[in-house]
């Protein structure tokens, strides 16, 4: 299909936050003539976003133990920060390795963690029973009921397990959870590669109704929705 006409719109979301952190757009008051029997294409051009948050945040920071046994949670908390490296060994300062192992010793926690550059995967010793494992929550609101104790709700919802290449519970647990970790005696292995960061990408859907930006946690996604244009023409 080839263009008759082409017009770059320039919108700017600064000025349009809400009191709930979301973001409006106003769609230009410019008129938008498509004559009868033509349809109207809307592509982007160009996308700019400042990074204004931690590559390990509120989001993705939080995990936990799993005892069998008791049945009990205890929730592990990676300090908020940006990690420019993995580390292949827990002793690198500044590494997500080193964040981890802290993060685990506050439980008291004991561990040796190495990243593999060519799995990229995450190998966690320490010695546990096999009554206990790691477990990583992926619940979104909708499919909650009850927090287990001692599981907050930030750590219940949480794309922790995408920063360790880790099986997340993505429905509330009937008996035991899922463990997040392949495992062989006293080690724990990613199954998926690592990664330093949990959102790797945005996805802009452009729909021709409400006026509204909105992000969605679960899928780490941006939706941007733009006013109904007249009822005569198609839209495409």
């Amino acid at each position: 299909m080839s263009a008759t006409n082409q017009k770059n719109i320039f919108i700017d979301t600064e000025q349009y936050h809400g009191s709930d952190n979301s973001v409006k757009l106003l769609f230009p008051s410019q008129t938008l003539v498509v004559p009868q029997g033509f349809g109207m294409k809307l592509s982007l051009q160009q996308f700019t976003m400042k990074k204004s948050f931690y590559n390990i945040n509120d989001n993705n920071n939080k995990f936990y133990l799993y005892d069998s046994t008791t049945q009990g949670y205890t929730e592990i908390v990676i300090t908020k920060g940006n990690y420019y490296k993995m580390g292949n060994a827990d002793t690198e300062a500044g590494s997500l390795l080193l964040a981890i192992k802290l993060a685990l010793s506050t439980k008291g926690i004991t561990s040796t963690i190495t990243y593999f550059d060519n799995t990229q995967k995450i190998h966690l010793s320490t010695a546990f029973p096999s009554t206990k494992y790691f477990v990583f929550f992926q619940i979104p609101p909708l499919r909650q009921s009850t927090l287990p104790a001692n599981v907050s709700a930030s750590g219940y919802f949480s794309d922790c397990a995408e920063i360790f290449g880790a099986i997340s519970n993505q429905q509330e647990p009937v008996g035991d959870p899922i463990a997040g970790f392949d495992r062989v005696p006293n080690e724990y292995i990613s199954v998926y590669p690592a990664s330093l960061f949990s959102m790797e990408n945005l996805r802009i859907l452009v729909n021709l109704g409400s006026t509204s930006l909105t992000q969605s946690h679960s899928s780490d996604s941006f939706i941007s929705q733009l006013p109904e244009p007249p009822a005569s023409p198609c839209f495409q």
